[in-house]
């Protein structure tokens, strides 16, 4: 759109939300065309191009930015954001091993620079070797006790009753957790060491009847919490495009909402617990 190449950025500025005022002025000062055409993709059936707008947001309302006229390479973006075939950007859990491949491939970047990159990513990641125990820290979490006992099985580690034995946490994530993670609407919820916790942010209403039935069989063996990210959720978007759903369907369905709205006591029941986070927050 902006005629440049993204490859050399390691860092992106991102307004989440899409929601900040911006002048009259800037916005006149971009051809009428150029407003028609991000309208034309963004209400489109490609939804992740929306995503993408989001993300350059900033570059779209710098008019001193030059951009592309919304000609034949506007319609090359939508047919490469919503292949079916390929659509590495916005899967869950997210790959991001994947989706620089696929870039690295779209706007024909240095290869080697890529490697490189992706190699020291591992080697910081590949230091932390020992575990946290709670007060001290172990090679795996059978060693966590020594001869304490359950007390010393902390941090990382959890203490198994009916084996008595203090076992990785993460072995307690349901086995259904890594294919639910996939729907949009679920969003996975990991600890410091980049592992899944068995916590599910659904953030987003339901866009199937079966994304809706495996809440409801899984919802009593993974903790399900409300969190706010998409438009007005979970009350009403004013976006005429979006998914139509019943508020009230929401407001008191999980146990817990991480919430963004400065009046919640209007919106949930009094017995669902709320705190003041939202998805924006972790971005």
């Amino acid at each position: 759109l902006f005629g440049s190449s993204p490859c050399s950025f390691r860092t992106f500025p991102f307004v989440p939300g899409f929601q900040f005022i911006v002048s009259k002025g800037a916005i006149l000062a971009r051809p009428k065309a150029v407003w028609d055409g991000v309208e034309r993709l963004a209400s489109s059936n490609c939804t992740d191009f929306g995503y993408a707008v989001e993300r350059l947001s900033i570059n779209l309302f710098n008019s001193t930015e030059a951009i592309a006229p919304p000609t034949n390479n506007w319609t090359e973006l939508e047919l490469m954001y919503c292949n079916p075939e390929h659509r590495p950007y916005f899967h869950e859990p997210f790959n991001a091993s994947a989706a620089r491949e696929f870039w690295v491939e779209k706007w024909r970047c240095d290869r080697q620079t890529d490697v490189l990159f992706g190699r020291k990513e591992k080697e910081s990641l590949g230091a932390v070797k020992a575990i946290s125990c709670g007060g001290h820290f172990a090679s795996t979490c059978g060693d966590c006790p020594q001869d304490i006992g359950e007390s010393w099985c902390n941090g990382d580690c959890v203490w198994d009753n009916s084996k008595s034995e203090c076992i990785d946490m993460s072995l307690l994530v349901h086995a259904a957790y890594p294919d639910l993670v996939k729907f949009r609407p679920f969003q996975p919820v990991t600890d410091e060491h980049n592992r899944f916790v068995n916590i599910i942010l659904v953030r987003s209403p339901f866009e199937t009847k079966d994304q809706e039935d495996l809440y409801e069989r899984y919802k009593d063996d993974i903790l399900f919490l409300g969190i706010m990210s998409f438009e007005a959720y979970p009350l009403r978007s004013p976006n005429p495009y979006s998914i139509e759903f019943r508020p009230e369907d929401y407001v008191n369905r999980f146990p817990g909402w991480l919430n963004m709205y400065a009046n919640p006591d209007s919106i949930f029941p009094s017995n669902i617990p709320v705190i003041q986070l939202s998805h924006s927050d972790f971005s």
